[in-house]
């Protein structure tokens, strides 16, 4: 019987661990916090071998144990590697800096699609049963494509590629390299989606389509642009008239989507001053984007782990709507440092506080945008918890009025 090891075992690597033993493999268990004596800890090098390891996308390729299993030559994969090797599905693969979610559930609600992969569920566990012959729609991370190589996509997508991730990747060159992959993994008549601020990029694919302004044409015609924006929506766009979805059938989606939780999300009025939770927002372009999709004068809450980004274009690029910064987390003095010449900025020691002192300073009509532009895991579990918790304090708020 061939044996595996999956190493981390939250949503990706559990669903990798139920994939394999419906596959008969004998399989074994990796996780910081091991449940029981089958599980090994994350700083136990195993002392018999395996036939295939299945890594988390979260473990870099730097891990210990790691090192010393690929000295092995044992081959190693990710989930969503594993799950292409024996799904035989139409697949669309959805990644980019910001902007993948958003596109991956508005794929997935125009073609009646499943979103998984990155969001949802994992891929692998969907495998097993794969129950209805729904066009699969995965978010895929630069994590997880850093350990794909099978061609199992039909299309490919990329959103946009800006700098993030340098606290895992030593440049960005190598991060961007890690977002390319995903056009080495298209099936033979595979098509690749790229905007056109990604035309000098080039992918390793037979087919590739630069976006063309289209949807601007039939918005503009229409008078409904959606919550898409114009490079979204024209990605969204090329690829359903690619698969003869009808123009009447995209614009009755667009008008009926709404984004993901934590993405440029409503959350309401306090006081006639409206708040935005764009928690999701893990890097400075993302910010950058959610201010220039809010109009009038803006309070702005950042700041988290800075995971070694430069925050330098925020000098200017934040603009001069913004009356007031509140920064957060780890980042917060060097937040200070870079902003303090060009912005009226001012550190606070969590969440709560800032948001409270934001209301207390926002004057009618001011929108409160909460949109970190760093990670979570400085103070929250994850960005969807760091925005359930903003959410959490507005109720709160709304209490005490």
């Amino acid at each position: 019987m061939k044996k595996a090891l999956v190493m981390g075992l939250g949503k990706s690597g559990k669903g990798a661990f139920e994939l394999l033993c419906h596959l008969g493999w004998d399989v074994w268990g990796m996780d910081r916090n091991p449940e029981n004596e089958t599980i090994l800890r994350d700083d136990q090098v195993p002392s018999w071998t395996f036939d295939l390891v299945v890594v988390s996308p979260g473990i870099p390729s730097s891990h210990r144990v790691l090192r010393v299993l690929k000295k092995q030559n044992i081959e190693v994969i990710g989930e969503i590697e594993l799950a292409l090797r024996y799904l035989n599905r139409f697949c669309i693969g959805v990644t980019g800096t910001n902007g993948k979610t958003t596109l991956t559930e508005f794929l997935a609600f125009v073609l009646k699609g499943k979103a998984l992969g990155n969001i949802g569920s994992s891929l692998a566990s969907y495998t097993i049963s794969a129950p209805e012959k729904k066009p699969l729609i995965i978010e895929l991370s630069s994590f997880q494509l850093e350990t794909m190589t099978t061609r199992g996509l039909d299309f490919g997508v990329i959103t946009n590629i800006q700098e993030d991730h340098l606290d895992r990747y030593p440049s960005f060159q190598h991060y961007i390299l890690a977002k390319k992959q995903i056009g080495k993994c298209l099936k033979e008549k595979g098509i690749c989606f790229v905007p056109k601020s990604l035309q000098n990029i080039r992918l390793e694919c037979k087919k590739e389509v630069v976006m063309i302004d289209s949807y601007l044409q039939l918005t503009k015609e229409e008078g409904y642009c959606g919550e898409l924006g114009l490079e979204l929506g024209s990605l969204a766009y090329a690829i359903c008239r690619q698969l003869k979805v009808k123009k009447e059938s995209f614009l009755e989606a667009l008008k009926h989507f709404k984004r993901p939780p934590h993405r440029l999300e409503n959350v309401g009025d306090i006081a006639n001053v409206h708040f935005i939770n764009d928690s999701k927002a893990t890097n400075p372009a993302a910010t950058l984007y959610a201010i220039s999709q809010i109009k009038g004068p803006l309070l702005l809450i950042i700041g988290g782990d800075p995971k070694n980004q430069s925050f330098l274009e925020w000098r200017k690029g934040l603009g001069k709507r913004v009356k007031m910064i509140f920064a957060i987390g780890d980042a917060k003095k060097q937040l200070k440092q870079i902003l303090a010449p060009f912005h009226l900025i001012k550190e606070k020691k969590d969440l709560a506080e800032a948001t409270n002192e934001a209301l207390n300073m926002a004057r009618e009509g001011d929108t409160v945008l909460f949109s970190p532009g760093c990670a979570s895991f400085d103070q929250f579990r994850n960005c969807i918890h760091r925005g359930e918790v903003f959410k959490e304090t507005l109720c709160q708020l709304r209490r005490e009025i």
